[in-house]
């Protein structure tokens, strides 16, 4: 008997040109906190009138699977199977860029694309379960002062083959983006916010999924409506307070009243740099959201905490600024 340890499970990724057709998985895409696949059936119930008490039948309807991960990011790379195209060589000249796309697809250049993802782990015999047909339907990015960039994924996929060969996985040789060098702007020309201990974005697809005929496996996901929200907890100072405190009161020092001013002012802009320097083989990546509102605050006072004052402001954006989610690049 063959048991099975975490450790030695790996995850590897590559680009669909079919959707739900296999390829070959050999892109890493961070370093994997945890995998989280969910397998069902939709099962239909037989039992009529006159049938008894007991089920007589089941009856299998749709297979539906999903997987969850979360990821230390090492790149962003994977988000051009959420947000859209990946382009650029990655030097500051030309940076890779993510650009937000309406329709999943298989071009390259301007869909969001499927891919095929294969969770293998190591043993005598391997135990491989190879998913096809993966689309991400929402993610969140976390970025927490001194840790790593963190990704949460859900992903939906279209079918998945088990089996007992897996791709030779080795190491990543790099390190993952952190949170220690960075610098959180705001407003309607961005300036930097001082002492931000976290910020986190979510990113919805809200994927319509749908089935076809002749099968139970789902068809191609088309995107439904794009989502963006963010929030972000700083020690709460003066400067916050004339800053992001008014813009979420929209006028300064108290909510505004008058029906007239009731909409709110969108074209503040939220950037996340990450600048590690100059040297080569530091990493230097920004994240920019435009139109972005701010929709509640909280300040709890807890003497108990040994803390500062924290003040944490949720909001939304309407898009990437200039359609650019995320640009990196390496020196």
């Amino acid at each position: 008997m063959v048991v099975y340890t975490h450790e030695k499970t790996a995850l590897l990724i590559g680009v669909e040109s079919t959707y739900g057709t296999e390829v070959s998985t050999t892109t890493k895409v961070g370093t994997i906190r945890s995998i989280a696949p969910n397998l069902s059936w939709a099962v239909s119930p037989v039992q009529g009138a006159g049938d008894g008490r007991e089920v007589q039948s089941f009856v299998r309807t749709r297979f539906n699977a999903r997987i969850g991960i979360v990821v230390e990011l090492h790149d962003f790379s994977i988000l051009r199977h959420a947000v859209g195209p990946l382009s650029g060589d990655g030097s500051s000249g030309d940076p890779y860029i993510i650009t937000e796309a309406d329709t999943v697809g298989t071009d390259t250049s301007t869909d969001i694309t499927p891919f095929s993802a294969e969770v293998g782990s190591e043993g005598s015999t391997e135990d491989v379960d190879t998913y096809t047909g993966c689309v991400i339907d929402n993610f969140t990015l976390d970025f927490v002062l001194g840790e790593p960039v963190v990704g949460s994924f859900e992903i939906i996929t279209q079918k998945v083959t088990s089996s007992t060969s897996k791709t030779s996985y080795s190491p990543l040789t790099t390190k993952p983006f952190y949170f220690h060098s960075g610098t959180f702007k705001w407003g309607t020309t961005p300036s930097s916010v001082s002492k931000v201990r976290s910020v986190r974005i979510t990113y919805r697809n809200n994927l319509i999924v749908y089935g076809d005929w002749g099968t139970p496996l789902i068809a191609q996901p088309e995107a439904g409506k794009r989502e963006i929200l963010w929030s972000a907890t700083l020690v709460m100072t003066d400067s916050v307070a004339s800053s992001l405190r008014d813009d979420f009161y929209g006028q300064s020092n108290s909510p505004v009243t008058a029906p007239g001013n009731m909409p709110f002012t969108s074209n503040n802009e939220l950037h996340i740099v990450l600048d590690e320097g100059s040297s080569s083989g530091d990493k230097d990546a920004t994240i920019q959201l435009d139109h972005c509102i701010i929709e509640s605050i909280s300040k709890p006072i807890d003497i108990g905490s040994g803390d500062l004052v924290l003040v944490t402001f949720t909001g939304r954006a309407a898009t990437s600024k200039s359609d650019e989610f995320v640009t990196w690049y390496t020196n």
